[in-house]
């Protein structure tokens, strides 16, 4: 063997002379490709002036001196070029796009990640800043552009941020150091249920006087909420001047439903008080207390009552709220669906869409008979686009208590249309599917929970 196996390094012969050219030729190529970057993968023509050492890869289409030698490591020594032929698994660190590539038999190929397997017991990842100011973070990226970071960002609090391009990000959640209060910095959605939420706001005379409003929680489209509780902090300024004598409701943007009204005489005489309490009384509407907000509408506090605003005051609420998916409670009857007909479970307009998370049909009803029935009962929009459930017609003859996902309300065949919402503007219904012949009787109790998505 005259050459080493992957390198091809030139082996010295047991009577070779001059045995120092064949050994520092080897130890040139070694110094060319060990520890150093390759300046540039993109040129197909050798650079006009390069310094000694200087490390390439040869792009396609190669001429000079670079001529034949695509894909090849080239390294300029004593005045010329010299070209190692790479084997699979070759990796360098390119620096002028800061990124590792690895040769995979044919072609140069960007690292996609880094995998990391650690083994044994306790084990820890410190990352150090200097300064207040400066950043210990991951950064996860997408085809080399971020899409997320965590940890300490440009603060000592802890943060995770997104984004959608690598340039613009997002502030999804911080945590305070010296607290632990996390912070939502965005608008919470619950695609899959309910979900509660607890914090605390501040609200000053300033921001209600002249009917103006504080915002507790701000609505997206279709969004309901529910109270949960209310508790007024004792702490805060009395509220007074201006011969004021409002009360302070807490209600839906519209007041269609108001939860609560703290009294004129609470906010004069800031103390304790939890919702049901004196200082913090429940709805006169018994409604209102299990009611959700106006669909869309924004959980606000605002000035009610009395006719003088304060001129001084503030205090602080604490609010838990759920949000929840809204639901629709339909009876459909066979004659409702006869003859090609839909029973309509939501009603869509202009571009309205929902997207239905989950179906229950109940256990009461009567039993689809008569005529020699055999259909189906699909649950679609109008269209029949999207199809979320088709109830057997042998469920439909002998009705049970069921839910999406079972034998009574199977999935869609097209698995798909579970997360794919109605056609803008469609209705959602009930309508008979397969089979050839009506039923002449029975009916059946559908509950369907959705979430309005435009």
């Amino acid at each position: 063997m005259t050459n080493s196996n992957n390198l091809a390094f030139a082996l010295i012969a047991s009577n070779q002379s001059q045995k120092e050219v064949t050994a520092n030729v080897a130890l040139v190529q070694i110094d060319a490709i060990l520890n150093v970057g390759v300046i540039d993968l993109d040129l197909a023509t050798p650079p006009g002036s390069p310094a000694e050492g200087d490390l390439y890869i040869v792009a396609a289409g190669g001429t000079g001196d670079w001529a034949t030698h695509d894909g090849d490591v080239t390294y300029f020594s004593n005045g010329a070029w010299v070209f190692i032929d790479p084997n699979a698994g070759f990796t360098l660190w390119v620096t002028d796009e800061n990124t590792l590539y690895t040769f995979d038999g044919a072609n140069w190929i960007p690292s996609a990640g880094i995998s990391v397997f650690i083994s044994g017991g306790s084990k820890q990842i410190l990352l150090n800043k200097t300064a207040f100011t400066d950043s210990a973070s991951f950064i996860f990226q997408s085809a080399l552009s971020s899409r997320a970071e965590f940890g300490l960002i440009g603060s000592d609090d802890f943060g995770l941020k997104v984004s959608p391009d690598g340039t613009t990000f997002y502030q999804a959640l911080e945590f305070d150091n010296t607290t632990g209060n996390i912070d939502l910095k965005q608008n919470i959605t619950a695609s899959g249920g309910d979900i509660t939420i607890t914090f605390e706001i501040y609200v000053g005379q300033g921001s209600l006087a002249s009917a103006g409003t504080v915002t507790l929680i701000d609505a997206l489209v279709g969004d309901q909420y529910k109270i949960v509780d209310l508790m007024l902090s004792g702490g805060g300024t009395n509220f007074s001047g201006g011969g004021g004598d409002r009360n302070l409701s807490i209600q839906d943007t519209s007041g269609t439903v108001t939860y609560g009204i703290i009294p004129a005489a609470t906010l004069q005489a800031i103390a304790p008080a939890r919702w049901g309490d004196t200082g913090l009384a429940f709805p006169v509407s018994v409604y209102d207390f299990h009611a959700a907000t106006t669909a869309g509408e924004d959980l606000v506090v605002k000035y009610s009552g009395g006719s003088a605003d304060y001129t001084a005051g503030d205090l602080t609420l604490r609010v838990t709220a759920k949000k929840f998916m809204p639901s629709s409670f339909v009876t459909v009857g066979q004659g409702d669906v006869a003859a090609a007909a839909q029973k309509t479970l939501l009603s869509g307009s202009g571009a309205d869409q929902f997207r239905v998370t989950n179906i229950t049909l109940a256990g009461s009803g009567t039993n689809f008979s008569g005529g020699g029935g055999d259909r189906d009962l699909a649950i679609q929009d109008a269209s029949g686009t999207t199809v979320y459930a088709i109830i057997p017609a042998a469920i439909l003859q002998a009705i049970a208590f069921g839910t999406w996902g079972g034998t009574e309300v199977p999935y869609p065949v097209t698995i798909t249309d579970i997360v794919v919402s109605t056609v803008a503007g469609e209705d959602l219904v009930a309508a008979y599917t397969g089979g050839t012949t009506d039923y002449t009787a029975g009916s059946l109790s559908l509950t369907v929970d959705y979430k309005k998505v435009a």
